[in-house]
Order: C-alpha cells, then structure tokens, then sequence
C-alpha cells in the first residue's frame, strides 16, 4: 500500500543520507567542485 511505500522510500533516503559519498556530493556543490566518489 502507499503508507508501506513512503515508509520504504524514507528508509532508504535516510540510509542513503549517511553514506561518504553522499557527504562528499554536498560537500563537493557547496564548495563547486568536482566530486571524489569513494563508492561507499
């Protein structure tokens, strides 16, 4: 149902969030600059 997919998606968006790489993408655009993927 909806309910169990919104609470998938926020599962994974707050899984995602915590990763270097994603760190390092926000990191990267506030300070313009290319990315150095880590792939973790």
């Amino acid at each position: 149902d909806r309910r169990t997919l919104e609470d998938n998606e926020a599962w994974a968006v707050e899984l995602n969030s915590r990763t270097l790489d994603s760190q390092e993408g926000i990191a990267s655009f506030r300070e313009r600059r290319d990315p150095v993927w880590r792939g973790y």
